[in-house]
């Protein structure tokens, strides 16, 4: 039988062995993501780590349940520094190993990635604003107890 981490959510992760993981952490609010997954009730851990790996800019993904009704935030970041990551429950930040992973990502369905720039052309930039003002005030929260 395999057993399931409790740092992961609910299913073994297969790709987690591809990237060095840091339990409850988020990037900070000073850092925008250059890009986030399309379908957030939908993702999953693996499904985000792969679409990270196929896609060269990301050098962090920040993966974790961001609200209620199992809503996941999958978010990528060019940035690998993890000097500027903060504690979050329930959120988990990966950077990339160095060098191939041995873990194919061919059977993998790749989710569709928003990037940054064209939900400012969608007008989007206030369901971003919404989202990020959501978490920080969770993270106020958290601090303050």
């Amino acid at each position: 039988m395999m057993r399931i981490s409790k740092c992961h959510f609910g299913n073994p992760c297969r790709l987690c062995k591809c990237f060095i993981l840091y339990t409850d952490r988020d990037k900070g609010t000073s850092l925008n993501p250059y890009g986030i997954v399309a379908e957030p009730y939908e993702i999953t851990e693996d499904r985000c780590l792969a679409l990270c790996l196929s896609d060269k800019r990301c050098k962090t993904v920040v993966y974790g349940l961001v609200g209620g009704r199992n809503i996941f935030a999958c978010e990528f970041y060019e940035n690998d520094d993890t000097m500027d990551f903060i504690y979050v429950p329930f959120v988990n930040s990966y950077i990339p190993r160095k060098g191939e992973c041995d873990t194919s990502c061919k059977h993998f369905i790749l989710s569709k990635m928003i990037y940054f720039s064209h939900i400012l052309k969608l007008g989007s930039i206030l369901l971003m604003a919404y989202a990020r003002q959501f978490k920080l005030s969770k993270r106020s929260l958290q601090q303050i107890q």
